[in-house]
């Protein structure tokens, strides 16, 4: 029963509530949850991701991630350009300096020519056939970039490690995704 009470936080309080359980927790969390900041060391929060993102801390991150994200998306559709999303060409990720790496890129601008990605794979285009056709029959001059999204909330919030501003953070000790 929701009853009006001016010294409540949003001036209303419950009365009379119940409760049910759902889905009961077979044992405590690796992180508490209640606290206003976290106390466990970052090493903890990360092995234990899937819990410590529930902390209301760890989730408005996310939601300034989110938001970030949309305005910067905005911004780019007022100004007419066009979104797309690339699958991965190689089972590897572009971190870990995969040749695809290389290929994309020559400084901040991509690769269009079909005898400079040739040469930037070293001559051995086994494997990547299908990608380089596109630059066989000419491919215009074009560019991407990333909009940093992680650093970005990091100097945002003042975070001390950029890896708490990252969903499941890879590094030498946690490689799975």
């Amino acid at each position: 029963l929701a009853v009006t009470a001016a010294q409540a936080p949003g001036g209303t309080e419950l009365h009379e509530a119940e409760l049910h359980v759902l889905a009961p927790a077979a044992a405590p969390p690796p992180v508490d949850l209640r606290l206003p900041v976290p106390k466990e060391q970052l090493p903890t929060r990360l092995d234990h991701a899937p819990v410590a993102l529930r902390h209301p801390r760890s989730r408005a991150t996310f939601e300034l991630a989110a938001a970030s994200v949309a305005g910067f998306r905005a911004a780019l559709d007022r100004l007419g350009f066009v979104e797309i999303q690339t699958p991965k060409i190689v089972g590897s990720a572009t971190e870990s300096g995969a040749n695809v790496f290389r290929l994309d890129y020559f400084g901040g601008q991509r690769l269009h020519r079909y005898e400079d990605c040739v040469r930037a794979l070293g001559g051995h285009t086994e494997g990547y056939e299908g990608y380089l056709e596109t630059f066989r029959h000419g491919m215009p001059p074009h560019g991407g970039f990333a909009l940093g999204l992680e650093r970005w909330l990091a100097r945002l919030l003042e975070a001390p490690n950029v890896r708490e501003t990252t969903l499941f953070p890879r590094d030498l000790n946690r490689l799975a995704p």
